[in-house]
């Protein structure tokens, strides 16, 4: 595989923040503190912006034929344009599941048409079930991007990861397209760590959520185990389904800001965002390797790697606090 397109989203990325930066603070899109927020410091939203430039300038460097990417990156963009209005303008709960719904199945149904997959009863149905966890991704995603290098970091592990998966199974969309997200999250990340310069905004975490849910889209679809294509986003989900339903125990509002997530309370135990940010990478990258592990091997090896997912999966969900603080009035 040619790292041009890697280098480029690299360059281009890390090129385009200073520019960005500029902007925003220039508009004075910023990210105003208050009780319930992990910073103390205003800071310009909407970095994502150069992360989208340079992943999606990096796609057209990619001199081989490859659809799927294609479909990957205009996917992302369609939601990266929805989340950069919900940054400006804001946009209504209802109204936003919908548009990621209606965005979810045009890009599944679209990936669905650059692999060998047969139109059937199952494919329908698995089509379904994919284009649900695309929703369900890119808003885990959302709300998991509120600790510097957090979201950056997840996407170079997801990233590093998922290209290895596309180099053993031969995918080449999946290989080329998760070395680019890996390598522009790079260029981005030293604006968001240790001292975050700029958030990535709701363009940003929309953009590379559905970067990273398209591509275990493509994986599965391409016949890549399941349990090693969609591994990498074991972490994320658990910590935002386990919130999720604390928060519906404690009959408290899903969408309203809070700071009871397992990766907000390390980060408050802790004092750190980057302690948070090591955590959540590393258990990241153990659920990754032992998905990859089920995937090329078999019989008490394979039981083995999976049985050490689930304890990374249920470790991480154990570390949270039961009386953690949660909403704020």
């Amino acid at each position: 595989m040619s790292f041009i397109p890697n280098a480029a989203a690299f360059a281009f990325t890390a090129a385009a923040c200073v520019p960005v930066l500029k902007l925003l603070r220039g508009r004075a899109i910023v990210d105003v503190p208050n009780h319930r927020s992990s910073h103390t410091v205003a800071t310009p939203r909407g970095a994502g912006l150069a992360v989208a430039i340079g992943a999606l300038l990096a796609v057209a460097t990619v001199r081989d034929h490859v659809p799927g990417l294609l479909v990957v990156a205009l996917g992302s963009a369609a939601f990266g344009v929805l989340g950069l209005i919900e940054d400006l303008r804001g946009i209504k709960v209802g109204g936003r599941l919908l548009a990621q719904a209606a965005l979810a199945v045009g890009a599944t149904v679209a990936v669905t048409n650059t692999t060998d997959r047969q139109v059937s009863v199952g494919t329908i149905a698995l089509l379904v079930v994919l284009a649900l966890f695309v929703v369900s991704y890119v808003n885990a995603f959302n709300f998991m991007d509120g600790v510097n290098a957090i979201s950056g970091a997840q996407a170079v592990v997801t990233g590093v990861a998922l290209a290895v998966l596309g180099h053993h199974f031969h995918v080449v969309s999946l290989e080329i397209g998760a070395g680019i997200l890996a390598a522009a999250a790079l260029g981005f990340l030293p604006f968001n760590a240790p001292q975050a310069r700029m958030f990535l905004g709701d363009v940003g975490s929309y953009f590379m959520g559905a970067w990273i849910a398209l591509l275990m889209v493509l994986a599965v679809l391409a016949h890549v185990p399941f349990m090693a294509a969609v591994s990498p986003a074991a972490i994320y989900g658990v910590d935002t389904a386990s919130t999720v339903i604390r928060r519906l125990r404690n009959h408290e509002a899903v969408f309203e800001p809070h700071r009871s997530h397992v990766y907000q309370q390390l980060a408050r135990r802790f004092g750190s965002h980057m302690v948070a940010t090591a955590v959540v990478s590393a258990a990241t990258a153990a659920t990754a390797a032992a998905g990859y592990v089920t995937a090329v091997t078999d019989g008490w090896v394979m039981a083995a790697s999976t049985c050490a997912l689930v304890a990374v999966v249920v470790g991480y969900a154990s570390l949270a606090q039961p009386g953690a603080v949660t909403s704020e009035s």
